[in-house]
């Protein structure tokens, strides 16, 4: 087994306006070092200088400077990238950010997926799962209306819609994030609630299982039934109050309760990875069916 390391330089622009009410304006530069170990694994370690604007609705953040370093790692076994039968792929990431710019804060994400064949059935599951908290100046009353408790909007969590917990808007899960600015020429702050949802705490969960359809298969046709669970919360102490369970006569009574949606759906074979019908069902009663189509596995 070989190794490698391969640097590789970045310079980037962009304007992401795909969240509804957000409009993402980014600069940014960076290096990362990337190191291949035996023949599924690859680590990095990177430093990057970002330069944001958010705008949430009619409050914008100023131009803030994000200077942090990043190391990462990440693991894939599987046998296929765009339709795996077996082996898993795994991820988890850490970053730091701070050192002179206007953001301070403390970031881990990962995530495990894990396919396994029973026969002519491929059972699929996974996590993901992620934290973010603001330190030192990032703390302070006069950095705290920046994103979600001196968090800027770009690295918090969102989470629903069809590539978390299918059944739900895009990214609508989780509290709105609350925005306040101070009114020009004025002492008194203005609080703005946004329809914008997000969190500091992430957890997701899905499993389904994925099988051939009689008379179908010759035409790359399959069927999947399938389980998603997850939401996002602004803290732990919101997340330990959430209600945990499916209860399916009772109905959610907080935006911090866990997210159910159960479905089946259908994948037609392409080189690039399954075309994505499904079609999710109400958990709890007074929600209605939603319609999914995408190209690629959730998972």
């Amino acid at each position: 087994m070989g190794t490698d390391t391969r640097l590789i330089p970045q310079v980037a622009r962009s304007l992401d306006r795909r969240i509804q009410g957000v409009e993402l304006d980014k600069s940014e530069i960076n290096m990362q070092a990337l190191r291949k170990s035996g023949r599924f694994t690859t680590v990095g370690l990177g430093v990057a200088s970002q330069f944001t604007t958010t705008t949430l609705e009619t409050a914008t953040d100023d131009l803030l400077q994000t200077r942090s370093i990043l190391f990462w790692l990440s693991r894939n076994s599987s046998d296929n990238i765009f339709d795996p039968r077996r082996g898993d792929v795994r991820s988890f990431a850490i970053q730091r950010a701070g050192f002179g710019g206007d953001n301070y804060f403390n970031r881990i994400a990962g995530n495990y997926n894990r396919y396994v064949p029973l026969g002519s059935v491929v059972l699929a599951w996974g996590i993901r799962g992620g934290w973010v908290e603001s330190y030192g100046p990032s703390r302070t009353d006069a950095a705290a209306s920046i994103g979600l408790n001196g968090v800027p909007f770009e690295f918090l969590f969102q989470a629903g819609g069809n590539s978390t917990v299918r059944g739900f808007e895009n990214n609508g899960l989780g509290a709105p994030v609350t925005v306040t600015r101070f009114v020009p020429g004025g002492t008194e702050p203005v609080v703005e609630t946004s329809t914008v949802n997000a969190g500091r705490i992430l957890l997701i969960g899905n499993i389904e299982a994925r099988f051939p359809l009689p008379w179908f298969t010759r035409w790359g046709m399959r069927g999947v039934v399938f389980v998603d669970a997850g939401n996002t919360w602004s803290d732990t102490e919101q997340m330990r109050r959430a209600r945990w369970g499916i209860g399916y006569l009772d109905d959610y009574v907080s935006a911090a309760d866990l997210r159910w949606s159960l479905r089946f759906g259908l994948r037609y074979a392409t080189p690039v990875g399954p075309v994505r019908l499904d079609l999710v069902l109400p958990i709890k009663r007074k929600q209605t069916g939603v319609l999914h189509l995408g190209l690629g596995h959730t998972f």
